[in-house]
Formats: structure tokens, C-alpha cells, sequence
């Protein structure tokens, strides 16, 4: 039988050698891997910044073209208030002017009637007779004075009469004492027509 001394020195476990080219060439796997790694990371960081600045640009002009775009649709929407509202006055001008229209058609030559026979009036010889109402329409003329002398009236009415603007002949004279002076006299000259139409 056979026996191992196991503590002979072909048997003891030789300490590790470590080579020197291998440790730098590892050194230099990992200092180039490094280099490598910051590299492709800092190419990253730069793409990505690029990236934001395109993104920061396209957002600038973006924001410009709405501002843009804004003040273009505010501009046509003032505008088109504008023409509304050019429109609106347009058309009320255009109300107005057929009312007055209207009206200068209807009363033209009614407005110089009454104001001649105003004037008519007025030039009337009347001694102690004063008009206190006077009631016009196309058709009639209706007086009513008062006179301190009632003598005075039918002189009045002949001057009426008599006119040549007025040439009126009434239907009616009331006259009637006045109920706060007895000096005082009322009277009304009622339904004074035109001689033409009667």
C-alpha cells in the first residue's frame, strides 16, 4: 500500500504570481472602456439637448403664430363689428329719412297754412277782443277769445269774414258771460270752414 505525504513541498500550494502586463492591460481595457462609456454618454447629452433646443424653437414660433394668428382674428372680428354697427346706423338713418320724408310730404303745405293763418290772425283789426284758444286741422278753425266789450264780436267775425287769407264762416257763436268777472265776455267761433268749401 501506498502512502501521499501530503505536506511535502511539491505538494504545498504555490502563492498566485500576478503579471504586470496583464494588470495593464486590464488598467487600459478599463480606462478605454471609460472613455468609451463618456463618450457615448456625452453624445447622448448633446443629442438631447439639440433636441430640446429644436423643440424650444418650434414652440417659439408656434407661440408666434398664435399671437399672430390672434391679432389677425381680432382685427377682423373689430372690423366686422364694425360693419355691423355701419349697417345698424345705416338703417335707422334710413328709417329717419322716410319718416321725415313722409312727414315733409304730409304736412309741407299744411305748416305754411297754419303759420299764414297765424299771421292773418294776428293782423286782425280787434278792439277789445283777444283770442285765448286756437284749434286747427286741414278742414276747421275753431277760435275762443274773451272781449270787454261783447259789441266787438261780430265786428270780429265780419274781419274774419272778410280776410282774404281766412275768408272763414263758422257754423256756431256761443258767447256766454264769464262766471269770475261779469265785465268779461267768452265767446267761441265754432266749425270755421273756408269760403271755397262751403
Amino acid at each position: 500500500m501506498q502512502f501521499v505525504n501530503f505536506y511535502l513541498d511539491q505538494y504545498q500550494p504555490k502563492p498566485l504570481s500576478f503579471d504586470s502586463r496583464f494588470a495593464g492591460l486590464t488598467l487600459c481595457l478599463i480606462v478605454a472602456g471609460c472613455i468609451v462609456n463618456g463618450l457615448i454618454g456625452s453624445s447622448r447629452v448633446n443629442e438631447l439637448k439639440l433636441v430640446d433646443a429644436q423643440k424650444k424653437s418650434h414652440l417659439l414660433t408656434t407661440q408666434q403664430q398664435v399671437i399672430a394668428l390672434q391679432k389677425k382674428l381680432a382685427g377682423k372680428k373689430k372690423v366686422k363689428n364694425l360693419d355691423a354697427l355701419l349697417i345698424r346706423n345705416q338703417q335707422e338713418l334710413n328709417s329717419y329719412r322716410k319718416i321725415v320724408t313722409r312727414l315733409s310730404s304730409k304736412n309741407q303745405v299744411n305748416h305754411f297754412d297754419y303759420s299764414l293763418i297765424l299771421k292773418q290772425l294776428s293782423e286782425l283789426p280787434a278792439q277789445s277782443v283777444w283770442l285765448t284758444e286756437i284749434e286747427m286741422n286741414q278742414q276747421n278753425l275753431n277760435l275762443h277769445g274773451r272781449s270787454t266789450n261783447p259789441e266787438s264780436i261780430p265786428l270780429y267775425v265780419d274781419h274774419l269774414k272778410a280776410a282774404r287769407s281766412l275768408k272763414r264762416h263758422f257754423d256756431e257763436l256761443k258767447i256766454d258771460r264769464d262766471s269770475t268777472d261779469n265785465r268779461i265776455v267768452n265767446f267761441s267761433l265754432i266749425n270755421g270752414k273756408a269760403a271755397n268749401e262751403q
